[in-house]
Order: C-alpha cells, then structure tokens, then sequence
C-alpha cells in the first residue's frame, strides 16, 4: 500500500499478516522498517515491494523498532542479503542471543539470531539524501524500543513500533487507542509513561505504528490522549 511517494506499508493486516513493515525509497536506496517473522509475511512483503518495482534483495537498511519475533524474525534474512540491521542498542542483544525478549515462544517457532550491524542512540539521524532518519528513544514496551521519524520529500511520517495501536474507531468515530502490550521480561510502566510524555513534544503528518491502522490526523491530540491514557493505565494506584 502506498502511503505516499516514496513511502509504501508492505505487510499488515492488507495481505493477511500480524504486523506492519515499511518500506521507504530514498536517493541511497530502499530502507526498511521493521522485517516481519515468517516466511508468509517476508513473501507478503516481497510481492508488495514487486507491485511498486521494487526489489525485496535489495533492502540497504533494515531498522527494527524493537526485539519481539514478529518485527525482528526475518531480520537473518535480510542481513544475508547484505542489509544492514540497525536496532536499539538496548535490544540488541535480545536478537542476537534470542533471549526471552524475542517473545518466540508466542509465536510457535525458533527466533533465528542475527548479528546487529550497529545498536541505535537516541537522537541520532541517518540521512539518505531525499529523506532523513531520526530515532527517537522510546522505551518501556521493551528496553531499547525506538520510534524512527522519517521526513521524505518534506513530509514527516513518524513509525511508532508497537509503543501503542490504533485499534479502530467508535459509532461516534473518536479513535479507539491501545497502550502496547506489558508482557515483555522488561517491561517497564514508568519508563512507558516518560516516553509517552516525551512523545508529547513530536509533530508528524503520518503516524504509522506496527500493528492495525496507520493515521493522518492531529498527531499532537492523538498523542496527548495517548500520555494522559498512560497516565491513568500505568501508574501505580
């Protein structure tokens, strides 16, 4: 799905997959966010990258928004194929070891470990000529979860991983928001809280998060809902 020029959604729940992946197309090649986990979801991927004439082989960078087997499964995959794979330097080891963080005893299989080509830093930006990479620090989902802002061609779209999800709308179409999911081995409720609050400050055209709905309206209301949603959730009554 094109989400705009240069910026393509291709895996969720489109082509009958769990999770999102992204693909964004720059002046120094294709970048990937997120890498799925199984075989369905990478051949999704590869006939959605096929659609836009893009070729699945030749993914430059594949950053991974945090450990959990759905989003870093088939990261191996793409570091055979000579991709780079950048991930939170402090979820890093969590695929590298395939700890408890991989999540893979959810997921029915054996996460394959890959080596990370660089463990990423808050504030550090990637510049890829059309288009920049900002990461933005976001943990509490996991240790090292990240949210990458990307501006290409002068729009800013924000992949948010699973911090949170857009599960749909009401009959008086306000959104229905869902903190992600506490069941990580390092979860963590007040480091959750500071990043929703610290996700107050962000201003994006696109929200594009990695699972259910991507979203094109007020980031900055939708991400207040979403602080004073952690707020009531997450702090110890």
């Amino acid at each position: 799905m094109k989400i705009l020029n240069g910026v393509y959604q291709i895996s969720g729940w489109m082509n009958g997959v769990n999770s999102n992946t992204f693909a964004l197309e720059t002046e120094k090649g294709l970048i990937l966010i997120d890498c799925g986990y199984s075989e369905k979801q990478y051949q999704a991927m590869g006939k959605s990258l096929e659609f836009w004439g893009l070729d699945i082989n030749s993914v430059k960078d594949a950053f991974i928004t945090h450990s959990h087997f759905d989003h870093a499964g088939n990261a191996h995959i793409f570091k055979k194929n000579g991709a780079r794979v950048l991930i939170g330097e402090d979820d890093r080891n969590s695929i590298e070891c395939g700890d408890a963080c991989t999540l893979e005893q959810l997921f029915g299989g054996s996460f394959h470990t890959c080596t990370a080509d660089y463990g990423l830093k808050d504030g550090e930006v990637f510049d890829y000529g059309n288009a920049t990479i900002e990461i933005v620090g976001m943990p509490g989902h996991t240790k090292g979860s990240i949210a990458l802002m990307a501006d290409i061609n002068n729009v800013k779209i924000l992949f948010t991983g699973d911090i949170f999800i857009i599960s749909g709308a009401t009959p008086a179409d306000e959104l229905n928001l869902e903190l992600g999911w506490n069941g990580d081995p390092h979860f963590c409720a007040k480091k959750s809280i500071e990043s929703f609050y610290k996700l107050r400050k962000l201003k994006a055209d696109i929200i594009a998060p990695g699972h259910s709905s991507i979203y094109y309206g007020n980031s900055q209301e939708l991400f207040e809902r979403l602080y004073k949603k952690a707020v009531e959730e997450l702090t110890i009554k």
